[in-house]
């Protein structure tokens, strides 16, 4: 299971271990027991994330935990 949250209290990223503090937005991957918490630096390094552009309905850009699959694009 994949899900996009906020941090409420200082988690640590499993990939570069470092602290995910307050109000930072990371992704937890994985069943209960074996969770990963990944950083959005690391998210995005690894393409488990993605800056989309939102320019034709609002002009604006932001960061999705669940970019577009090649499936999509067909």
């Amino acid at each position: 299971m994949r899900r996009g949250l906020t941090a409420t209290g200082q988690l640590r990223c499993h990939a570069c271990k470092r602290n995910i503090e307050h109000g930072e937005r990371y992704l937890l991957q994985g069943e209960d027991g074996k969770e990963q918490r990944w950083c959005l630096d690391c998210c995005l390094k690894k393409g488990e994330a993605a800056d989309v552009a939102d320019i034709k309905e609002k002009g604006e850009r932001h960061i999705t935990f669940f970019p577009s699959s090649k499936f999509e694009d067909k």
